[in-house]
């Protein structure tokens, strides 16, 4: 008899610690869920009203076509891309919505890095001519602008974490 109290005991002991393990997991898991929510409702404050639009799946020919004189060889030869459905903002991305994303976010633009030996951002040095320049970047392109302008100076690569960060603000929506 003793035997078997002390089997039940250690069962009831045993399913009690399983009890207490499963309600933390949850509760952690429910607080890293409240985490993401406040994280993604902060970063649509941040946001605002940024209309977006869905594109659709497609493909679509790219490059030059044989008898293209304005084409430089890496346009060559044309070829086929498909692209998976998106959604896209309808309107340019503004210096202020890109402040934004740099506070929020602590990013440095490639500019501002002089990613890959590269000093500055591409700007039009002479009428038709385009190089680098140095100590310009979105924050400073060489012209006067205010936050309500398309913001200018951002790379492939900055524009890949803006829209990284701006999809996390979309998950909940």
């Amino acid at each position: 008899e003793e035997a078997r109290k002390k089997a039940e005991a250690e069962a009831m002991k045993k399913a009690e610690e399983e009890a207490r393990k499963k309600a933390e997991a949850e509760a952690q898991q429910r607080a890293a869920e409240e985490q993401k929510k406040q994280e993604a409702e902060a970063r649509r404050k941040l946001v605002g009203d940024l209309e977006m639009v869905d594109i659709p799946a497609g493909s679509f020919q790219m490059g030059c076509s044989p008898g293209d004189s304005d084409c430089v060889k890496f346009e060559r030869p044309a070829h086929t891309v498909s692209i998976k459905a998106f959604r896209m903002g309808k309107y340019d991305v503004t210096v202020g919505l890109f402040r934004k994303f740099v506070d929020a976010t602590h990013y440095q633009t490639d500019a501002e890095k002089n990613e890959g030996g590269k000093n500055g951002c591409v700007v039009e040095v002479a009428s038709g001519s385009w190089d680098f320049k140095a100590g310009n970047s979105w924050r400073k392109p060489g012209f006067t602008q205010g936050d309500q302008y398309p913001v200018v100076c951002v790379s492939w690569n900055d524009a890949v974490a803006f829209c990284n960060w701006l999809s996390k603000s979309d998950e909940t929506a």
